[in-house]
């Protein structure tokens, strides 16, 4: 069976995939996103990001993981483990701080993680 759609219906599909999972792993978390620390994102373009973060999850870029990732670029899927190893690792988050890791990929997929820290880091 084939299905043809315009770009534009294609976006909107997968901007409600990822509304519905987002809404889901938030609830089930307890969490909002004014409650997050950080958000790590599979490592776009900064338009895409720009447009992610306008769009779909209003959080500021200076809560994501940007600043790295546009150093590294788009390492398949490690980007969420070097973004969670920076954020741990640099002291950027504490006990108690929500992570939340956002990807997708072809399909369309949706993953998402909330991760808490749960406990002082090891320094």
């Amino acid at each position: 069976m084939r299905f043809d759609l315009s770009l534009r219906e294609h976006m909107m599909a997968m901007e409600q995939v990822l509304s519905h999972a987002l809404k889901q792993v938030l609830d089930d978390g307890g969490c909002t996103l004014d409650e997050l620390a950080y958000l790590v994102p599979v490592v776009p373009t900064y338009p895409t990001l720009k447009s992610m973060l306008t769009h779909l999850i209003q959080v500021p870029e200076q809560r994501t993981t940007w600043s790295l990732g546009r150093t590294t670029g788009h390492v398949g899927s490690a980007d969420h483990l070097i973004g969670l190893h920076h954020l741990l690792s640099t002291g950027a988050v504490a006990a108690g701080d929500r992570i939340l890791l956002f990807g997708g990929g072809t399909g369309f997929t949706c993953t998402l993680v909330l991760v808490e820290v749960t406990g002082e880091l090891p320094r």
